[in-house]
């Protein structure tokens, strides 16, 4: 038996296909009921303050048959049920009542987008405050983000190589010699990408 066989026949046991993770809502519908972009400009960022989360969800695209409060609508097809999906799941009945309210009419749609809006603001908090934090201390973050084969680099001396140098500063570089300026060439055996 060749020997690459019987090695791979050996970890066979150990090797299992992975299995598929779906959530339930596979795809976050955007502002407009269209799929969430940046290029369409129906998305909500991180960055956004509580005041622009809440101004945003209240424009939000719901149920198109549901033209009246006193309507009945129809949760599987609002973009504003898939979004409670995702962050209301942690309130208890926080889906039965946004399901029960909209297919009776009991609540209307900007009752039902202000309430998704007051969960995504308490899901979107602690991501927030890292951010801030991250954003606050730039030298922790180049700290802890720089690849360690760049770290590597570093001579005893305390010096960079040409090379880090390059794929650490050359963007910022570039930025301030302005567009007419000339651009250095990779150091040799510089794997970085610019």
């Amino acid at each position: 038996m060749n020997p690459a066989v019987a090695h791979f026949i050996e970890f066979a046991d150990v090797l299992q296909e992975p299995g598929v993770m779906l959530t339930k809502t596979p795809r976050i519908p955007g502002l407009d009921g269209r799929k969430m972009s940046k290029s369409y400009g129906n998305t909500i960022t991180l960055s956004e303050s509580d005041a622009d989360i809440r101004a945003k969800t209240k424009v939000m695209v719901t149920d198109p048959a549901r033209k009246r409060r006193t309507d009945p609508g129809n949760p599987d097809v609002c973009p504003v049920y898939d979004w409670h999906k995702l962050f209301s799941v942690e309130e208890p009945g926080r889906l039965e009542w946004v399901r029960q309210g909209c297919t009776t009419a009991g609540i209307g749609c900007i009752e039902c987008k202000a309430a998704m809006a007051e969960n995504l603001i308490k899901w979107i908090a602690p991501v927030r405050e890292r951010r801030v934090k991250w954003e606050n201390d730039p030298r922790a973050f180049s700290r802890f983000w720089m690849p360690v084969r760049i770290r590597r680099v570093r001579s005893r001396k305390g010096r960079w190589s040409a090379c880090a140098k390059q794929c650490l500063g050359g963007r910022k570089r570039e930025r301030q010699m302005g567009a007419a300026g000339s651009r250095q060439p990779a150091a040799s055996g510089c794997k970085g990408k610019r």
